[in-house]
């Protein structure tokens, strides 16, 4: 089920900048230990430097660090 009342991180393909919903900056995402418990909406315009992003599969790939630390706590090998 699709979070229809959550704010969504704007991609500006241009700039490649993100625009990050005040909620997430200010409490987070996610729950540690469970790598796929959140679910995050995105928006980016469908065409984009002759790419039509509707036949393309979006994969993005993250991990967790906290500050001060230089190993990621969790990586899926």
């Amino acid at each position: 089920m699709l979070p229809a009342d959550e704010e969504v991180f704007a991609i500006d393909a241009n700039t490649r900048a993100i625009s990050v919903p005040a909620f997430v900056k200010k409490n987070g995402i996610g729950v540690y230990g469970d790598h796929r418990a959140e679910m995050i909406v995105m928006t980016i315009d469908r065409y984009f430097d002759h790419e039509d992003f509707l036949n393309d599969k979006i994969v993005i790939n993250w991990n967790f660090t906290p500050a001060g630390d230089k190993t990621p706590k969790y990586t899926e090998n």
